[in-house]
């Protein structure tokens, strides 16, 4: 079995192993000289130890041909011997590979972007690109800002997440900068590769079980309108009312920005009273699970008890949906995989492939649990 070495950005010497190490790796050259441990090992030192051509441990490390068993075990000894760690950017500056790309992101404090982020982080792994983070805030002004400071970085690409759904000027210039890769809201405008879920169908599989609860006075809070995502999800939303015979006309729709002081926000209006009646709506369907858990701060403070008095659904699935009393009924996206997909579509498109037509949408994942009955 073809083992390659998996190397990572460690020291070269590790706490409590400094002299051990030292004495494996100072080696005799030909010449007589040793070499000094302090200094980090070359490929020419593995090609040395291993007793190897320098272009053979080449092409293992790099995979350009292929290398007879026996010489890959000397080039994996002599790499663990010298405890060497290859100059990733310099071999994907020599054969044209990305060294660097960009993310720009509203913000990692939603768990959702966070395990997105990780995605990417995941695809990037031993492939020695370094990845720019540019948070954005959810505003157009910090969006732009960003936008102009990354047209000025040494990018080779960029995975963007839009927290505005507006296509800027700043934007359009970096596409034609260098690739872009769209991940989880879609600009319509755009010339880019998209990667998502599929969200319409995933808000209408928790509003058709929110809905089944038998409740007639249902409530909606959806997201920003700018929002790809938020309309997609309402139009899921819309098609699960038509189905169950509840009029448009008797919906009650809220907006909020996805985040949790939103969902609260519109909760209050939504239940004003300081102790819960038996008015207002039966059903919240929270366009995504950080609105959905301001609604379940605003129900418990003021007495009504979730699923009895009223269902509540959320979109995403965030670890904490899972931790709560109730535990949270919502839709589960597939963040890390949107993530690792958009990269491997930046990669893809840095090294010649024609991708900017390419549309994915990944399915989600019904979670029913204790908030709907």
């Amino acid at each position: 079995m073809d083992e390659r070495p998996f190397f990572v950005g460690a020291k070269r010497f590790r706490s409590g192993h400094r002299f051990a190490t030292m004495s494996a790796t100072c080696q005799l050259t030909e010449e007589g000289d040793v070499n000094d441990p302090s200094e980090p090992a070359t490929l020419k030192d593995v090609a040395r130890v291993a007793g190897v051509a320098l272009s053979t441990v080449s092409a293992y490390l790099n995979s350009t041909r292929k290398v007879s068993p026996a010489l890959q075990v000397r080039i994996r000894d002599a790499v663990r011997e010298l405890d060497y760690i290859p100059n990733f950017q310099a071999r994907n500056l020599r054969m044209k590979r990305a060294a660097s790309i960009g993310l720009v992101v509203p913000e990692l404090a939603n768990p959702y972007f966070a395990a997105l982020a990780e995605g990417i982080e995941s695809r990037l792994s031993g492939t020695g690109v370094t990845l720019t983070l540019s948070l954005t805030g959810s505003t157009g002004d910090r969006e732009e800002a960003h936008a102009s400071l990354l047209r000025r970085a040494r990018l080779d690409g960029l995975v963007v997440i839009s927290a505005t759904g507006r296509t800027t000027s700043a934007l359009l210039d970096l596409i034609e900068r260098f690739p872009v890769v769209l991940a989880d809201e879609q600009l319509p405008s755009l010339n880019a590769a998209f990667v998502g879920s599929d969200n319409r169908r995933g808000a209408r599989s928790v509003a058709d079980v929110a809905l089944a609860s038998g409740g007639r006075r249902p409530a909606i809070i959806a997201g920003p309108r700018s929002l790809w995502t938020a309309e997609a999800r309402l139009s899921g939303y819309r098609e699960a009312l038509a189905g169950s015979g509840i009029e448009e006309h008797d919906v009650i729709l809220e907006r909020g920005d996805y985040t949790f002081a939103s969902g609260l926000a519109a909760a209050m209006r939504l239940y004003p009273l300081e102790r819960y009646d038996g008015s207002g709506p039966d059903i919240v369907i929270a366009s995504n699970d950080l609105m959905a858990l301001g609604v379940l701060r605003h129900l418990r403070r003021i007495g009504a008890s979730v699923p009895e008095d009223v269902v509540v659904v959320g979109f995403d699935d965030i670890p904490v949906a899972d931790m709560i009393t109730p535990t949270l009924t919502t839709v589960s996206q597939p963040a890390h995989d949107i993530g690792f997909t958009a990269t491997d579509l930046l990669l893809r498109t840095i090294d010649g492939e024609a991708l900017a037509d390419e549309r994915v949408e990944l399915p989600t994942e019904l979670r029913v649990r204790e908030s709907t009955r």
